[in-house]
């Protein structure tokens, strides 16, 4: 009888058991894999390694990236030693204060989902019917929840996206997007050098230029930008936070065009024009690589956001992207990701307009869309002439089944000797 089998109990001791360094080698392959549990640990390791060939070692914590790298390259690299951080306590750190998130970067992007929600007042993931984003904490909060699955996003880390960004310029990283778009910094360490405040584009650089053999990032800080939209406050300087992706799927799919956009405001009044006093636009899928769109952003600056300023920064987002050169994967015309990189910018415009502005035959354009659950129905009408072919008949086992007293393969004991 099912109900009266014992109920598991987790073993107490099994928490209380003191964590130690690994390390195990195939005898077969000769692979290794390596888990050391302090940061000087982590370091002379891969100091030791260092004269191996490059490409060998690999730093993971969920090692999610072996299922995005087959599609972005023909030649995957062979890493026949891997190094588990995730126990390292200053990769691990966790750190709010008033100017924002520091976390480490073992900290998964299920995790950092769950920091930023409560470090937010006005609830990061809560709230995700706003047309604009009420800071750069929900902004990343939406975002995630359109990134992989929830499985990949319980153990997959952020620092892991940048170094899968750097390593392949053609992969649309969400996370790394964003982080850039809302002026995030990384500390890491180079050889022995602990560098500070490293801003996140500079990080891709530095490990696509150099390799990521010898560089071992440590954490992220992610300044703390609570924008407000002017028409519930009335503020006169807030900021208008926005996030953008599309993709086959909404979820589990990588973007066709994804963009991120932080722009500081300024309005006389609740009902003026606002005017754009700073901005940080990148995109990424619509061109070779994720870019920051230098152009658009100067156009911007210092202007009011109306039609006129709609036009100039267009055209200047186009150069942008044909400085970049269009993303030549197949599959998606370049037309179509240029065409969705402009409209991004449209619709930044009209969710940043005074409340009760924009004419009604554009209001639905400012719009974000909410998918609704999927359900479905199936009716037929069965022919009794040709019964029981087409007649509902319920499998001989499916009581069985239903009730979990049916046995499986997998139930039976192993034969003696396997």
């Amino acid at each position: 009888d099912p109900s009266k089998a014992p109920v598991p109990v987790y073993p107490p001791a099994v928490d209380a058991y003191p964590l130690r360094a690994l390390h195990f080698t195939d005898a077969t392959s000769g692979a290794q894999w390596w888990r050391p549990i302090t940061l000087p640990q982590l370091l002379q390791l891969t100091a030791s390694l260092s004269g191996v060939p490059a490409g060998t070692v690999k730093l993971v914590g969920g090692n999610t990236t072996i299922g995005v790298v087959k599609y972005y390259s023909s030649l995957l690299q062979d890493h026949r030693i891997l190094i588990d951080v995730s126990r390292v306590p200053e990769m691990r750190m966790r750190r709010v204060t008033s100017a924002g998130v520091r976390v480490g970067a073992a900290i998964t992007l299920t995790e950092l989902t769950d920091l930023l929600t409560a470090a937010d007042p006005a609830g990061a993931a809560d709230k995700r019917d706003d047309a604009l984003c009420t800071s750069t904490y929900q902004a990343i909060c939406r975002h995630l929840q359109q990134v992989a699955n929830d499985q990949v996003r319980n153990v997959a880390t952020w620092a892991g996206n940048i170094i899968l960004a750097s390593a392949h310029h053609d992969f649309p990283a969400d996370v790394t997007l964003l982080l850039m778009a809302f002026g995030a910094t990384v500390t890491l360490v180079d050889g022995y050098t602990v560098m500070h405040d490293v801003p996140v584009a500079d990080v891709v650089e530095k490990l696509a230029t150099k390799g990521g053999d010898d560089i071992v990032l440590l954490s992220m800080f992610l300044p703390a930008n609570f924008g407000r939209d002017p028409s519930v406050t009335g503020a006169s300087k807030w900021a208008a936070v926005d996030h953008f992706k599309v993709a086959p799927r909404h979820k589990n799919a990588h973007a066709v065009v994804n963009a991120g956009f932080l722009l500081q405001v300024d309005t006389a009044d609740a009902s003026s024009v606002p005017v754009v006093s700073a901005a940080s636009i990148v995109y990424g899928g619509v061109g070779q690589q994720i870019f920051v769109a230098t152009r658009a952003m100067a156009a911007l600056t210092g202007q009011p956001m109306d039609g006129a300023t709609l036009a100039k920064t267009i055209a200047a987002l186009e150069a942008d992207i044909k400085a970049v050169g269009v993303n030549p994967r197949p599959g998606v015309p370049p037309a179509y990701r240029i065409q969705l990189a402009v409209s991004y910018v449209y619709k930044l415009f009209l969710r940043a307009q005074p409340a009760g502005t924009i004419p009604a035959n554009f209001a639905s354009g400012a719009l974000r869309y909410q998918r609704p659950v999927s359900s479905g129905t199936q009716t037929f009408s069965p022919d009794p002439t040709t019964s029981p072919v087409a007649m509902p008949v319920n499998k001989l086992s499916a009581y069985k089944q239903t009730a979990g007293e049916a046995t499986y393969a997998s139930d039976q004991p192993l034969p003696t000797g396997t």
